[in-house]
């Protein structure tokens, strides 16, 4: 007796259909499906954003760029990270990719930050194929200390301490 299922590989379909979704670009931003001619459409790039106390940090993987094909812009508490594809790394005329998993751009994120930004403190620096931007908190989004100061006892005539006679002290 033959069974239906002999033959069959979950794990081979399964790769056979993810291949499928990348091959149609579904995973990078449609490549191949909009027509011979059009312009890609920009893929988002993965993002890590770090906290300091005074400062946010952005990172993002960027290979096969160069640091004058990065655009940054920074307005309120957002980051907007650009770059356009390198036409020197496309494929030369009479060759095609058997397969196209990594692309080189064009990218382009948007990044909404938990606080409002200086955006004339901005800074970035670009090596090994990553992103690093590093901007100040807004002046109003920094913690502030307060220093606590010691009081004297009542009725010492120090300021800050209670006056004999003063009628209640605030709450």
């Amino acid at each position: 007796m033959s069974s239906r299922r002999e033959g069959f590989d979950p794990v081979s379909g399964l790769r056979d259909a993810m291949g499928g979704l990348m091959d149609r670009g579904m995973l990078f931003g449609d490549r191949g499906e909009r027509g011979a001619g059009a312009p890609p459409r920009a893929q988002a790039m993965p993002v890590n954003v770090f906290e300091a106390e005074e400062f946010l940090m952005v990172i993002a993987p960027m290979p096969g760029l160069r640091e004058e094909d990065i655009d940054i812009s920074v307005r309120g508490n957002t980051i907007t990270l650009e770059a356009g594809e390198r036409a020197d790394l496309k494929p030369e005329s009479g060759k095609r990719y058997l397969r196209q998993e990594w692309h080189y751009g064009p990218y382009q994120r948007t990044v909404e930050l938990p606080y409002a930004v200086d955006a004339e403190s901005a800074e970035a620096t670009f090596g090994n194929g990553v992103l690093t931007v590093r901007v100040q908190k807004a002046e109003t989004e920094r913690i502030r200390r307060i220093q606590v100061k010691t009081t004297s006892p009542a009725g010492s005539g120090q300021p800050g301490a209670w006056q004999a006679g003063e009628p209640t002290r605030p709450s």
